[in-house]
């Protein structure tokens, strides 16, 4: 076993753990955040003063898991270096085996990293932090659903689109709201049975822009689309699922 080998399998490793470590603190973070905001609903009959105190703990606990989180996207920055050197320098010979295994644990690195940030923006992400500027879902839409049929023809899935036009132009972030569309889609088509058909629709009503992803039954709660309800509500609208039909409405 070479050394780049060894390196690559014991980087696979520092990843799975650092990402298994980092989230169940994120996940103990989130349930002492919830019981202290019932603890602040519970109190409003004992005084504004222990209401206050409540409130200061849950943002305690939300600055400690923003900073846990922190704490580990830093620890994969270490692990990702490395890796991105063996692949660009490699040390002795390597065959296609061991490339394609140094190159997923680069990739598995990435994705982790990417996933605890938006795990850090479940506690912390504000409608202030967001920009402010005219997006046009049409084109987000459209460059998902290529994507998305793209992935989805190796399984065998249609991904069949229906988008009205012309879709009117929305305000808001628009590399969030596109990365936050296209996690929904993914995680839509991830859950479409193979040979199925996922169908996406896009319309304009008179108060709101209706994105509808209906294919399989998705868990709304897992992190990436959980981040994604959050980014539809920092921006005033709603990500719910019912039944095999997610459904994402934004303010015009």
């Amino acid at each position: 076993m070479t050394p780049a080998y060894l390196a690559a399998v014991l980087a696979l490793g520092g990843v799975a753990l650092a990402w298994l470590f980092a989230w169940r603190a994120v996940r103990r973070a989130a349930a002492r955040v919830d019981e202290l905001h019932h603890a602040v609903s519970a109190s409003e009959a004992h005084g504004a003063e222990r209401e206050r105190l409540a409130t200061d703990r849950a943002r305690a606990a939300e600055a400690a898991a923003a900073a846990a989180v922190d704490r580990s996207v830093h620890d994969l920055d270490d692990v990702r270096l490395p890796l991105h050197i063996l692949l660009e320098n490699q040390f002795g010979d390597l065959n296609d085996n061991q490339v394609e295994l140094i190159g997923a644990a680069r990739d598995a690195a990435e994705a982790a990293a990417s996933r605890l940030r938006r795990a850090r923006d479940l506690f912390a992400l504000r409608p202030e932090q967001l920009r402010s500027e005219p997006v046009r879902p049409g084109d987000v839409v459209a460059s998902i659903v290529a994507a998305l049929q793209s992935r989805g023809g190796a399984r065998g899935v249609r991904v069949v689109a229906d988008i009205a036009a012309p879709l009117p132009t929305v305000r808001g972030d628009r590399i969030r709201l596109h990365e936050a569309l296209a996690l929904v889609g993914a995680a839509c088509l991830a859950a479409t049975a193979d040979g199925g058909t996922l169908h996406i629709t896009a319309a304009a009503t008179d108060p709101e822009l209706v994105v509808a992803f209906e294919g399989g039954r998705v868990d709304v709660d897992e992190i990436d689309t959980a981040w994604a309800a959050r980014v539809m509500a920092a921006h005033g609208g709603s990500l719910r699922a019912i039944d095999a039909r997610v459904e994402i409405r934004l303010p015009r």
